[in-house]
């Protein structure tokens, strides 16, 4: 008897139903029995073991989300400034198409003071086909750029000039892209009376291989001879004048280049690339989107295809246009200026712009005749030269 009640106090408890008198009596009269069969204290949380695997899980989807983030955001910042560098490409083209020309990369003018003055560059000229005419206008024509009243100006920010990639920027006239200036800038140099095809760095070169690096002023056709390898092996001009107004290299006044010149098509010809080392040097006084330095307004050819700076048939060797230090992105980590070539921080390619408008993303691993190939604009001029045999 005394076990069924037992029984039947447990089955009311486990099952949570009143208790009857009898079972009630039971209790009373045997607390000490009815008292084994307490309910057991409920149990709450996690333990170490459960909340371990949970913490594991929400590490493992962390792992596969975050990456995936990070690489979307890159597209997406590589895709913006594709889309600005095409940008910037069609106001060139706009120009180009207004003017019956390329703008001159930069123009610099010596002044009766002997200064060598920044007088406007292929920035400044297509601010109009980028909707920013209200800047230029500004610009104090007679005055040169780096003058008290031109240097606010200058300085400002223009957003579509810079790549969000480009870590190097300081949020004022920054500057990310540069135009092709080729193997010798596609302009002569005057030293005294005497004048010399410069690299991009302003070193003199033997672009024809003669052994000659300074040629008389007079001797114009050798000074003519240079000139127009240098404007077969680039597309953009670097130009100086005297202050009559007159070109500093006499009577060659430099000829900005029209796309109908640019003989090996316009889809295989490069017209601006990506290079972050082209922007502000807090260093300098002047720099910047409106520098005439033409380590800030080229990517250039690298010149140590020319051994020894003499470009000669058994000088010139085209495989290391595409080498170190002048490689493709190897020079991102550079100074300001001192690195003109295509670099920028998306990986391992930059975007560069074609003379048709079209843009690519260049592998810094491309052949280094296939880049040497992208600079040149007109391969015929180049038949029977150390450039092309």
């Amino acid at each position: 008897m005394q076990t069924s009640k037992t029984q039947n106090l447990f089955a009311h408890r486990i099952l949570g139903h009143r208790p009857n008198a009898e079972s009630v009596d039971s209790e009373h009269t045997s607390g000490s029995t009815a008292r084994s069969f307490a309910t057991l204290p409920s149990r709450s949380g996690l333990t170490v073991l459960e909340l371990l695997v949970v913490i594991g899980l929400i590490s493992v989807l962390l792992s596969l989300i975050v990456p995936a983030v990070m690489e979307a955001n890159r597209a997406a910042r590589r895709i913006d400034c594709a889309a600005r560098i095409k940008n910037v490409g069609i106001a060139v083209l706009g120009y180009a198409e207004n003017r019956r020309s390329l703008p001159n990369s930069c123009v610099e003018g010596h002044e009766v003071t002997g200064h060598l003055a920044p007088r406007t560059n292929w920035v400044i000229e297509i601010l109009p086909w980028l909707e920013l005419a209200s800047i230029k206008d500004k610009i104090v024509s007679n005055e040169p750029l780096d003058s008290s009243v031109n240097q606010s100006i200058v300085s400002t920010p223009i957003t579509i000039l810079r790549c969000p990639d480009d870590i190097t920027t300081t949020g004022g006239n920054d500057l990310s892209f540069a135009v092709n200036g080729g193997l010798a800038q596609g302009g002569l140099r005057e030293r005294g009376q005497r004048t010399f095809t410069a690299d991009a760095l302003d070193a003199s070169i033997d672009l024809n291989g003669d052994g000659v690096f300074l040629y008389p002023q007079t001797n114009f056709r050798k000074v003519e001879e240079n000139r127009k390898l240098a404007r077969s092996l680039g597309l953009f001009h670097h130009a100086r004048y005297l202050p009559n107004g007159k070109s500093a290299v006499w009577p060659f006044r430099p000829r900005p280049r029209s796309l109908d010149s640019i003989n090996d098509g316009l889809s295989n010809t490069l017209m601006i690339a990506e290079n972050y080392r082209t922007g502000v040097d807090v260093n300098k006084r002047f720099s910047g989107w409106a520098s005439t330095d033409t380590g800030n307004v080229y990517v250039a050819i690298n010149p140590r295809i020319c051994d020894k700076k003499s470009c000669t048939f058994a000088n010139v060797d085209l495989t290391k246009c595409n080498v170190k230090p002048w490689k493709i992105n190897a020079g991102k980590l550079y100074v300001e200026g001192e690195a003109p070539w295509p670099n920028s921080f998306h990986g391992t390619a930059v975007n560069i712009a074609l003379a048709d408008g079209s843009v690519r993303f260049l592998s810094e691993d491309t052949a280094s005749e296939v880049l040497f190939d992208l600079f040149t604009s007109d391969s015929q001029a180049l038949l029977n030269t150390p450039f092309r045999r």
